[in-house]
């Protein structure tokens, strides 16, 4: 063998080795992608910090295996609007803040709409998704397990599961429910699955009701209504009636101590005085607001002597629990369109599934939509968008809404 020969040999056996160890090297990336999917997911419901590290190091491999392919366009979707319209006024409220460095540090939550674009342009099928949400469902109702046992025994007078917050579980709790509609409303594949979707809707529905938050109660309802009137389905009213007669079954097991174990009326008082302080901080600053900032100070600046009288001077809110309320305090009503633009966007995505897709596809993309009003309804008395637990478990779900709105299309940017 000639010289020459014997070098373009050489060269080609290397080009072929360097694009092996890059198959190899992109197939180990992928396996992580996948194993970081499932540890976002399954995480979600039990530890933040778990999930958002399982995020990063899933973001991370995806930018390295597109970095590998050569692949640096952004994947693409209908949503970006209202993400980067809703951003930018959150940076421009940012500069003009109260507290600027304050604000800044707010921006980082942004690092969670991720999540939707991680779960939506990773999940290689149906067969893929079902498992995660079913791994998703099984988190949750093993934390309302673990509550409804605390509860039994005493160690939690409203079933907070794995989180300190019963306003927490309680929007996991209902977002879990929608999710599992579907199965629920479908007939199961045998008898087994048939007991095992029983079993796990009969332990989110006692998880709800032990839960005791209304907020969470009336986005479950609202969600619910639109099985009832989208899919005019006997079983969403008998659904409704069943979780009714565990609610009555529970609330009447301790007469005399009282379902509620604490004031629903000062709780009710307390909103409203938030509510009231915070139209104040709009009026003060309602073009940008306050930044993204605390408001524990201005609340207690703004509270009136008689709120301190009978509450006394140690009630401090750093939020004002209601989303429209306080986007608007702290962004104003710049921030309100750009919010309401954003939900607009969302919403207009999930139906247009809707209207394009039949059967169990169709149920999927309704649960979708009804997590996304049930979380606006319940975030109509707590700030739910500033709950890292409950909005991660959101941007999952718009995942889910943009990995069908892939496979619909066809649209096949998929870095990872």
């Amino acid at each position: 063998m000639s010289p020459l020969k014997a070098a373009a040999c050489a060269s080609t056996f290397a080009k072929w080795r360097v694009m092996a160890e890059n198959q190899l090297s992109i197939r180990i990336l992928n396996a992580v992608i996948q194993a970081c999917l499932v540890g976002f997911v399954g995480s979600l419901p039990v530890s933040i910090a778990f999930c958002q590290i399982s995020l990063g190091l899933g973001l991370a491999s995806w930018l390295f295996k597109a970095a590998m392919e050569r692949k640096f366009t952004w994947p693409s979707s209908p949503l970006e609007k209202g993400f980067i319209i809703f951003f930018s006024v959150c940076i421009l409220a940012t500069i003009f803040s109260l507290k600027p460095l304050e604000s800044l540090v707010g921006l980082k939550k942004f690092y969670l709409v991720l999540a939707v674009y991680f779960v939506g342009f990773n999940i290689p099928n149906r067969e893929r998704r079902d498992e995660l949400v079913s791994l998703f469902i099984v988190m949750v109702a093993a934390t309302g397990c673990y509550g409804i046992l605390a509860s039994v025994f005493g160690h939690q007078a409203r079933l907070l599961g794995a989180q300190t917050m019963a306003m927490t579980s309680g929007g996991i709790f209902i977002m879990a429910a929608f999710l599992m509609m579907p199965s629920l409303l479908s007939r199961p594949s045998n008898k087994l699955n048939g007991f095992m979707f029983g079993l796990l809707a009969t332990v989110l529905a006692l998880s709800i009701v032990l839960n005791k938050t209304l907020s969470a109660w009336a986005g479950l309802l609202a969600g619910m209504m639109l099985y009832i009137f989208r899919q005019k389905l006997l079983r969403g009213v008998v659904f409704l009636l069943v979780f009714a007669a565990v609610f009555l079954s529970v609330a009447l097991l301790r007469p005399s101590r009282g379902f509620f174990n604490y004031s629903k009326m000062d709780s009710w008082q307390a909103r409203v005085a938030m509510w009231d302080i915070g139209w104040k901080l709009i009026k003060q600053r309602p073009i940008l607001g306050t930044g993204l900032i605390d408001l524990g100070e201005l609340y207690q600046k703004e509270r009136k002597v008689e709120d301190i009288q009978l509450h006394g001077n140690n009630r401090r809110f750093g939020h004002l629990h209601n989303n429209f309320i306080h986007v608007t305090a702290i962004t104003g009503f710049a921030g309100l369109t750009a919010f309401i633009f954003l939900w607009v966007v969302i919403i207009s995505f999930i139906l247009e599934r809707i209207k394009k897709s039949t059967g169990m596809i169709k149920l999927q993309n309704l649960s979708y939509l009804a997590v996304m009003v049930g979380f606006l309804v319940n975030g109509l008395a707590e700030w739910n968008f500033g709950d890292s637990e409950v909005v991660t478990i959101l941007w999952f779900v718009l995942g889910l809404a943009l990995a069908g709105w892939r496979w619909e299309t066809g649209n096949r940017a998929v870095v990872g």
